[in-house]
């Protein structure tokens, strides 16, 4: 059992921007087909994708009904932008279509850094047959300085950078606990990718990710740490078949060394599923 509660501060906040890359999405596909009868420009996108949100903060209790103002405004505002003037089956299909088919891949822009305190209580529980009962308990205090980046390059494409730099105190320990158990425990986790969205419906992503942290070993009644190293190399693939269905898959090579004792080991793991959500 372990319960932890804490405070921090931070600086900057990453902003969504799903329904800006919607929107985009929404004239681009127009522009392709020649629906538009002028050329875009920044503040046709901006507006565009402002109108959508507040769309989207709209209540209604028909679900009906609401697909039918929804798409009614949008092109209303298309034909007050003079992007649009005699609107054919084309232009009607494609507009409902993007918009039935919203970006459901979170998608941020912005930068964070923050610390954290986080007190923790851990309490573990053993009984084996030939033994007496053991309930080792710990009160700790985590440090934690995390910085998080998003960058969004283009309409297909985002930049993810995360780094995390922990450190775990021990404050108090009962006496089942061993005299030797160190007193401090360090981790750290760097990741730098890159997600592709070819369109509203796909994702990819492929990221590299090292995580390094202190480990616990023990020499007879002696308690001692190592250094453990991991490298990852991560590809997920993410296709919506319809707004409920999503087909998933994932690949992924993890490498773990340490110059204790010359441990070293890799894997490689992958995944093929099906994902329906009822609501």
């Amino acid at each position: 059992m372990a319960v932890s509660a804490g405070m921090g501060i931070g600086i900057g906040r990453p902003e969504r921007v799903n329904d800006l890359w919607q929107g985009y999405y929404i004239l681009e596909k127009l522009k392709q087909q020649n629906s538009l009868v002028r050329e875009l420009q920044e503040k046709d996108i901006f507006e565009f994708a402002s109108f959508v949100s507040k769309l989207k903060n709209k209540r209604f209790f028909d679900a009906r009904l609401q697909k039918i103002a929804e798409l009614q405004s949008l092109d209303s505002l298309l034909n007050q932008q003079n992007l649009i003037r005699n609107g054919d089956i084309s232009y009607f299909t494609t507009l409902n279509d993007y918009w039935s088919f919203p970006i459901y891949f979170d998608r941020k822009s912005g930068r964070e850094l923050k610390f954290q305190l986080l007190p923790e209580f851990v309490r573990e529980y053993s009984k084996s047959s030939n033994s007496a009962s053991d309930s080792p308990t710990k009160t700790n205090l985590v440090s934690k300085l995390q910085f998080d980046c998003s960058k969004q390059l283009n309409l297909f494409w985002e930049r993810n950078v995360h780094l995390e730099f922990a450190n775990t105190t021990l404050l108090a320990k009962n006496d089942d606990v061993r005299d030797s158990y160190p007193n401090n425990f360090f981790r750290t986790n760097a990741m730098f990718g890159y997600g592709f969205f070819p369109d509203s419906r796909t994702r990819l992503k492929l990221s590299g990710n090292y995580s390094g942290y202190e480990s616990l070993n023990y020499n007879g009644e002696i308690a001692s740490k190592s250094w453990m190293n991991n490298f990852s190399l991560n590809f997920e693939a993410n296709y919506y078949i319809s707004p409920q269905l999503q087909i998933t898959g994932n690949l992924s090579g993890n490498y773990w060394f340490s110059k204790n004792n010359s441990f070293h080991r890799n894997s490689t793991n992958y995944n093929l599923g099906l994902r329906y959500a009822i609501f």
